[in-house]
C-alpha cells in the first residue's frame, strides 16, 4: 500500500474555505491535493511561519490574500488561444457588427478572467491586423492584482507565444533578455482593473462593464460551482449589448438554460446571444461614481452648435420611424429604446420644450446607446444652458472618466459636490477617478463617504441619478470598491 503524506494542519482547510467563500470556487476531491499544496506555496511566499497565521493575515485584501488567490486559480493563458474562435470572430461577428454599427460606434470588448493579459492583447492583436478604424474600448478584468500587473507590463515568455505565427510576433514583439515585450500601442489600448466574477457589481459602468459588443470568459467556469456559474452567466449576459455576443471556453458548460441567452454553434463551439438580440435592450447606463471646490475649472469638450439639436439624424446614426420619435421619451427610455428616446427629446428641445431634465435623459439616453461621443456633447451643451445642476456635472465626471481623464473627471466629480454633498454617485464617481489616478486615500474617503449616506437610506429605496439603483445595491458596489483598493488600481 502506498504511503500517505502528512496530514495538513486543519488550519489549511479552514484558508481553503475562506477562499471557497470569497471566490465561489469548487474544489472536488481531486482537486483537494492541489489547494493544500497551493496554500503552502502562498504561505511560503508571505513569509507567515503558521497556518494560523497566514489564515489571519487574508482575513482583509492585501498580497498575503491575493498570492493566495494566483495560487488558487488558474492564470496560465497565451496569446491567440483557441484560434478557431479568433478565426470565428475574424470571419463572421466583426464583418456583421462592422457593418450594423458603423464608422462611430466605439466597439467594446471585455475579457473576463484575463490572467496576464494574454487574452485581450490578443483581440487589440486582431483588431489591428484587420485594419479596424472605428473607435475600440478593450477592459480585462481579473480578481488577482498580482496578475494585472504583469498584463500591464506586456512582458511575455516564449512559451506564452507558443503557436502564435512569426510574423505576428516580429511585428508586435521585441524579444529583450527578460522575454517578449509587448508594442505599446498595443498595451495603451487595452485597460486593466481588478474584479471578482463572484461579485455583485457588474454590470458596471464604473469598470466600462455595461453594453458589451464582446465578452470573452472562457474556461473559467468549469472551476465554479453550479450556483456561481449561473449567477456569473446571468451578469456576464446582462453586460451583453443588445447585439453582442458571449464567448466561453470549449471545457465550460452550456449556460442556455441557466441565463437569458441562446447558443449559437459556430463552428468552433458555442457562443451565446441575449434572447431579445432583435430588439434594442441595451443594459441602462447606471452612471456609478472632499472639500468642495467651487473654484476648480472644468474640464470641457468644445459644445455641440446649439444648431445641431435640431438636426437629430446628424446625431443619431439610424433613422427611426416618425411615430416612435414623436413617443413619449421618459417610456422609450424606460423600454431601452434609447435611440428613439434620444430623436424624441432633441425634437423636443429643438420645439423650445427645453428642462435640465430633458437634457438629462438626453445624455443618458446616448450614453445608453453607446454614443459617448454625443453624450458628452451634449451633456457639455446642457452645463452651458443649467450651469448649477449637480446632475449634469456628475454624468460629464462619469464620461470624462470613460474617456480615461481622470483628472478632469474628479474635478468635475467635485463640481457636482459642491453643488449637492448627498449626491451618492458624485461620491461614487469622484473615488473612481481618484483611484485611477493613484489617489487610494483620496479615494477611499470618497467611497466612505458614499458609504455613510447610503447606510442612512433604506436598503430598497432608488438612489437618485443611479438609473433606479437600490441603496443597498450601490452600498454593495461602495464598499467592493474600496476593498479593492488594497493593490495597485488602474482603470
Amino acid at each position: 500500500m502506498p504511503k500517505r503524506g502528512p496530514t495538513p494542519d486543519p488550519e489549511v482547510h479552514r484558508i481553503i474555505q475562506i477562499a471557497t467563500d470569497l471566490l465561489g470556487l469548487t474544489f472536488p476531491p481531486n482537486r483537494i491535493a492541489s489547494a493544500e499544496q497551493g496554500v503552502q506555496r502562498a504561505m511560503a511566499r508571505s513569509g507567515a511561519k503558521t497556518p494560523a497565521q497566514f489564515r489571519n493575515c487574508i482575513q482583509h485584501p492585501g498580497p498575503d490574500r491575493d498570492m493566495l488567490i494566483s495560487e488558487l486559480t488558474i492564470g496560465e493563458s497565451y496569446f491567440l488561444r483557441e484560434p478557431t474562435q479568433f478565426d470565428y470572430l475574424r470571419n463572421e461577428v466583426l464583418p456583421e457588427m462592422a457593418k450594423r454599427h458603423g464608422p462611430g460606434r466605439p466597439l467594446r470588448v471585455w475579457s473576463a478572467a484575463c490572467a496576464s493579459g494574454e487574452e485581450p492583447y490578443s483581440i487589440a492583436i486582431l483588431l489591428r491586423e484587420l485594419g479596424w478604424t472605428a473607435p475600440v474600448q478593450i477592459v480585462g478584468t481579473d480578481v488577482a492584482a498580482s496578475r494585472l500587473a504583469s498584463a500591464r507590463r506586456g512582458l511575455y515568455s516564449q512559451w506564452a507565444l507558443r503557436g502564435v505565427p512569426e510574423h505576428i510576433i516580429s511585428r508586435y514583439f521585441t524579444e529583450t533578455a527578460r522575454g517578449f515585450q509587448l508594442d505599446a500601442s498595443i498595451r495603451k489600448s487595452v485597460e486593466f482593473a481588478p474584479l471578482n466574477l463572484i461579485e455583485d457589481v457588474y454590470p458596471n459602468p464604473a469598470l466600462g462593464l455595461f453594453g458589451m459588443d464582446l465578452i470573452f470568459c472562457r474556461n473559467v467556469m468549469i472551476y465554479f460551482e453550479l450556483s456561481s456559474i449561473t449567477q456569473i452567466a446571468r451578469r456576464l449576459v446582462d453586460s451583453l449589448s443588445a447585439d453582442g455576443w458571449l464567448f466561453l471556453g470549449a471545457s465550460d458548460p452550456p449556460i442556455a438554460d441557466l441565463a437569458p441567452a441562446r447558443a449559437i454553434s459556430t463552428g468552433a463551439g458555442l457562443a451565446y446571444r441575449k434572447l431579445s438580440a432583435t430588439a434594442e435592450t441595451t443594459q441602462p447606463w447606471h452612471f456609478v461614481a472632499d472639500a468642495p471646490a467651487a473654484e476648480l475649472p472644468v474640464a470641457v469638450f468644445e459644445p455641440v452648435p446649439e444648431t445641431a439639436l435640431a438636426e437629430p439624424e446628424q446625431l443619431v446614426g439610424e433613422p427611426v420611424a416618425a411615430a416612435a420619435v414623436d413617443g413619449d421619451p421618459e417610456q422609450l427610455y424606460r423600454s431601452c429604446h434609447y435611440l428613439q428616446a434620444a430623436q424624441a427629446l432633441l425634437r423636443r428641445i429643438a420645439a423650445g420644450v427645453d428642462t435640465e431634465a430633458a437634457r438629462i435623459l438626453l445624455v443618458r439616453s446616448f450614453a445608453n446607446a453607446g454614443l459617448l461621443r454625443e453624450a458628452d456633447e451634449a451633456c457639455v451643451a446642457a452645463l452651458d444652458r443649467y450651469a448649477m445642476s449637480a446632475e449634469l456635472f456628475y454624468l460629464h465626471s462619469t464620461l470624462l472618466s470613460t474617456a480615461d481623464l481622470a483628472a478632469e473627471a474628479a474635478v468635475a466629480a467635485r463640481r457636482a459636490l459642491y453643488l449637492n454633498s448627498t449626491l451618492v454617485v458624485a461620491h461614487m464617481a469622484l473615488g473612481d477617478a481618484l483611484a485611477r489616478m493613484k489617489d487610494v486615500r483620496g479615494a477611499r474617503l470618497a467611497f466612505r463617504n458614499a458609504e455613510n449616506l447610503l447606510t442612512e437610506r433604506d436598503e430598497s429605496e432608488p438612489v437618485r441619478a443611479a438609473d433606479g439603483e437600490s441603496a443597498a445595491r450601490l452600498l454593495q458596489i461602495a464598499r467592493v470598491r474600496r476593498s479593492m483598493l488594497g493593490g495597485e488600481i488602474k482603470f
